[in-house]
């Protein structure tokens, strides 16, 4: 099935002004951690069997999720946490990463 973009988006595409809202398939092409591992590491270090704190993540609030894990663990811990979850590679960006950059995208989030 062939999707009809509008002319527009190609002329906002050549002057860069579009940016690209990507979501979780697009880190996990890049073998880097997801949201619900990353807050499922959260969540092991505060050690919580909160019952509302375990229905934000199966419900997929994972925003909300994620500010409550913060408050609870401190700008510290969550920074040591991110730092085990993105420090096992070699310091390199995935192919799929590099790649983002030569496309015509004023950002991408």
């Amino acid at each position: 099935m062939a999707v009809d973009f509008p002319e527009s988006l190609f002329d906002r595409l050549r002057t860069g002004n579009v940016i690209l809202c990507s979501g979780v398939r697009f880190a996990s092409a890049g073998a880097l951690p997801n949201w619900p591992e990353l807050l499922d590491k959260m969540h092991e270090r505060v050690g919580s069997q909160e019952e509302s704190l375990q229905t934000l993540l199966e419900r997929g609030s994972m925003l909300t999720a994620a500010g409550c894990l913060k408050r609870r663990l401190g700008d510290e811990s969550v920074a040591e946490v991110l730092t085990e979850a993105f420090g096992k590679s070699n310091g390199e960006l995935p192919r799929t990463h590099q790649l983002l950059g030569d496309l015509p995208f004023f950002a991408a989030v």
